[in-house]
């Protein structure tokens, strides 16, 4: 059974992998919405294959960094074979569960969450953990699936709709800095943390 498990996994990290990705989902163009990132230190939660990690490591360059963390071993074995593959060193992956401990306290300047925040179970612990992981100016970008009939991605009863992860952000403590329409499946929101 796990290995029907691991061959399923490998051949939807594929999918998340393919060039037909980038015709929707253009990681490059979501990642800049950070702004310059050359330097800063990035957390990518639930990073999966790598798909986004690989544009951040190259985004922040060598006096930057990037650290991936996933559930899933699969995951983050690629995720590490495709950073090598390409020949960064400015990274560190880990398998985590996003629900558990923070991860690094105060050093994060940027924190993706992609596809991701429709997925968890306790929305709330994640983005506490998030928030203790940020630098007091630091930016959290959500990317996920609008509620809208797709012909891939997640069924729509498991979307949040914009307006729900909105609400999930501003109830976790963060103020929403930006936002950007131009994805055609997804909406892409910008936020900081609050400081009390």
């Amino acid at each position: 059974m796990e290995d029907r498990h691991n061959s399923d996994l490998i051949e939807f990290y594929k999918i998340l992998l393919s060039d037909d990705r980038k015709k929707w989902q253009n990681p490059q163009l979501i990642l800049r919405q950070f702004g310059d990132l050359r330097g800063k230190r990035l957390l990518e939660v639930a990073c999966g294959p790598g798909y986004f990690l690989r544009h951040a490591a190259a985004l922040v360059g060598p006096q930057g960094f990037v650290l991936g963390i996933d559930s899933q071993p699969l995951a983050i074995k690629m995720c590490r074979e495709r950073l090598e593959a390409a020949g960064f060193s400015n990274y560190h992956l880990a398998v985590k569960d996003a629900m558990e401990t923070p991860w690094q306290l105060g050093t994060f300047d940027c924190v993706l969450i992609a596809n991701a925040l429709h997925d968890f179970g306790d929305a709330n612990s994640v983005l506490r953990n998030v928030g203790e992981s940020l630098e007091p100016n630091g930016k959290v970008m959500i990317v996920d699936w609008k509620k809208i009939h797709t012909k891939f991605g997640p069924p729509i009863e498991k979307r949040l709709s914009k307006k729900q992860a909105e609400a999930i952000m501003l109830q976790a403590g963060f103020s929403k800095t930006s936002s950007y329409e131009g994805l055609p499946y997804h909406y892409l929101l910008v936020w900081k943390k609050n400081i009390r």
